[in-house]
This record gives structure tokens, C-alpha cells and sequence, in this order.
């Protein structure tokens, strides 16, 4: 699904543009179930992006088999991942837990590499917000072992963040060190969004800061330019955290 596609060196769009752009789209109709489906998702995880957390709860994103049955195996791991992330930042992790494990047993026989890689990437959200570093990192592996395999080591680029934010917030900071060194690495070929939040870590590893706060994360979010553009294609490329629609 692809929304009309906008000249990417446009400095004029905004996250408020990608969120009346996803607003329009669940008001306009006759429209399929799984478009409307996967625009509640983005919608999500534009508020999401800006800290509103309960307008994000507001949103109704439970998508039916025949909107499931319209959409790629990349777009429904993708919605579910959104709704297990908003789950975890509202603090409820027993409703992110049931959402995830779902996730990961749809996937398991999944022969689309890109869904399988977001379901591993959800568990590792949930498994670094709750601390459990250890299998944090075996799943990190997981995921690395998997996209290696298909020759496709930037669907390890959402990974990698959560796992530097953890190991960041746990006080390893040499370890830390060693991951955004990779993630340098992948920061100009991953889309804009996922390289606005590796310049963000790059960026306050040199002030000697560490981590990134959530005011840095909501600022770059509102101000980065085409950012509109870019939080509705990044899902295909996931992430995690945005693809496009088409009419």
C-alpha cells in the first residue's frame, strides 16, 4: 500500500503532515481493511514518536483475517510490533508479552525474512525494557545470525539501537561503544529515520553524554526534514520502527 510518493528533498514535510496524511486515511472511504489497518499502526507509531502515548492508546488497531489476508506477511509482523512497542512504553509488558508471543508463532514458519527479523526485534524491545539483558543479547544474535543469513545485515539496524540504549542504560558502556562503532557503519545506506536516530547516539557519545533522552528523540522527531515521508516508507526497510500506501 503506497501513498503518493513525494520529491524526498522536500524540506517542507513534517510529522504533523504524516499524521493528517495517516488521519486521511482512515477517514476517506470506501477503503480495504487492511489499508485502514496498517495507517492505524503508523498512526500509532507517529504519536508514539512524540511521547503521546494516550492518544496512541486511542487508536484502534486490531486488525480482522480479511484485513490480515490484504496485507503482506512484513506489514501485519509490522503492525503487530507496533502495538507491542505501545504497550511497552505505557508500561503494560504482561500485554506486550501476549502480543509478542503471538507474533513470534506466526512468523516462526515465515519464510519472509524481513517479518521474521521484526518479531525477533519486538522481543528484543521487551526483553531490554524489562533488563533481561542476558536474552537480550542471545536474541540480538538470533536476529543477527538471521539477516546475515539472507544477506541482509541492515534489518539488524533497529536491533542494534535497542540494544545500545540497553546496554547504554546498564551501565556497559564499553560494550555500548563497540555496537555504535557498527552502527556508524550502516548509517549511510539505513533509511533517514533510522539514521536521524543513529546520529542522535553518535551525537551525544561525542558531548560524552551516553544515551539519548526522550526530549532529543521528540525534537529530532518534529524538526527532521521529510520526516513525514520517511515515517511512512521506513516500514518495508524495519523495521522496524516505517513502508507506504497505494492506491
Amino acid at each position: 500500500y503506497e501513498i503518493p510518493k513525494r520529491d524526498r528533498s522536500s524540506d517542507v514535510c513534517s510529522s504533523d503532515l504524516a499524521e493528517s496524511l495517516c488521519r486521511a486515511v482512515l477517514v476517506t472511504g470506501p477503503g480495504s481493511q487492511g489499508r485502514d489497518a496498517w495507517a492505524s499502526a503508523l498512526l500509532i507509531r507517529i504519536l508514539c514518536a512524540q511521547e503521546r502515548f494516550d492518544e496512541a492508546a486511542r487508536v484502534e488497531c486490531a486488525p480482522t483475517e480479511a484485513a490480515r489476508d490484504e496485507l503482506d506477511p512484513q506489514l501485519n509482523a509490522a503492525i503487530d510490533a507496533t502495538a507491542a512497542s505501545l504497550s511497552i512504553e505505557r508500561g503494560d509488558f504482561f500485554r506486550a508479552g501476549l502480543g509478542i508471543q503471538r507474533l513470534l508463532a506466526d512468523t516462526a514458519s515465515c519464510s519472509d525474512v524481513v517479518a521474521r527479523a521484526v518479531a525477533l526485534t519486538a522481543h528484543l524491545r521487551l526483553l531490554a525494557a524489562i533488563g533481561d539483558l542476558a536474552a537480550a543479547e542471545e536474541r540480538l544474535q538470533s536476529i543477527t545470525n538471521l539477516v546475515r543469513a539472507a544477506h541482509a545485515p541492515l534489518r539488524a539496524a533497529d536491533a542494534l539501537i535497542v540494544w545500545y540504549d540497553a546496554l547504554h542504560r546498564a551501565g556497559r558502556i564499553q560494550e555500548a561503544r563497540r555496537v555504535l562503532t557498527r552502527l556508524g557503519r550502516l548509517r549511510r545506506v539505513v533509511p533517514r529515520v533510522l539514521g536521524a536516530a543513529i546520529d542522535r547516539r553518535l551525537k551525544s557519545a561525542q558531548r560524552g553524554e551516553g544515551g539519548v533522552t526522550r526530549a532529543e528523540v521528540r525534537a529530532s522527531v518534529t524538526a527532521h526534514s521529510a520526516v513525514a515521508v520517511d515515517l511512512i516508507q521506513i516500514g518495508r526497510a524495519h523495521v522496524c520502527t516505517p513502508v507506504t500506501f497505494r492506491n
